[in-house]
């Protein structure tokens, strides 16, 4: 697919260390947070205005954790997306892209950098994420929401954006990262919000998944 032909040229984009906008999710590198960095980074790309800098999701652990992550390892298999294509925190040296002045960070699934990388806080443009907003890094545009999934919010701003953008592999992947986070949209679970529903259902309507069968 078009968007397995972007993530084989990431890996060529992270060793150029040109001036580079990274989206990244939180430490855990949950599948909220892989997902959401994928997918964002691509719509990112897609509305790019010619001779933009080149925008790369990385996935905030070493690439020999990936395997732990099975629900993950499971949803990009499905969603047929080549998952060792990905940049991960070892396939990149972001200390060194700060340092010469060349790295823009977009955050997704966290809303404030750890401690440890709390230099890179000027470097930080854009926030997208469903946790309780700690209000640093003030000159972020932000977009912060109590919604059950931070992949909730990259939907919603490819329905705003680029509807079209959003193909089947991008849209299981999103669509499956909102299950997961919800509890297949089980209002017992207290994790649901109509932004998740509405989300869901347009995601739905473009994969026409079984929800049950995918949740499970």
């Amino acid at each position: 697919s078009e968007l397995n032909r972007w993530l084989e040229g990431l890996i060529t984009l992270a060793h150029q260390g040109s001036i580079t906008r990274v989206v990244l999710g939180n430490e855990a590198a949950d599948l909220d947070s892989m997902a959401s960095a994928v997918a964002f980074a691509r719509l990112l790309v897609e509305m790019a205005g010619p001779g933009e800098r080149s925008t790369i999701p990385v996935i905030n652990i070493p690439r020999e954790d990936f395997v732990l992550r099975t629900e993950a390892v499971w949803l990009f298999q499905e969603a047929r997306l080549n998952a060792a294509k990905l940049v991960f925190l070892d396939d990149i040296d972001l200390d060194r892209l700060h340092a010469g002045g060349r790295l823009g960070l977009v955050l997704v699934d966290h809303n404030r950098l750890p401690a440890a990388r709390e230099a890179w806080g000027p470097a930080v443009e854009e926030i997208l994420d469903h946790h309780q907003d700690e209000g640093q890094h003030a000159q972020a545009k932000r977009t912060v929401a109590p919604v059950g999934s931070t992949a909730t919010l990259v939907t919603e701003r490819f329905l705003q954006q680029a509807p079209g953008l959003l193909e089947k592999p991008l849209a299981t992947l999103l669509l499956g990262t909102i299950l997961l986070d919800t509890v297949n949209l089980d209002p017992a679970a207290k994790r649901v919000t109509p932004r998740d529903e509405q989300a869901a259902g347009r995601l739905l309507a473009v994969t026409g998944a079984d929800r049950q069968a995918l949740f499970d």
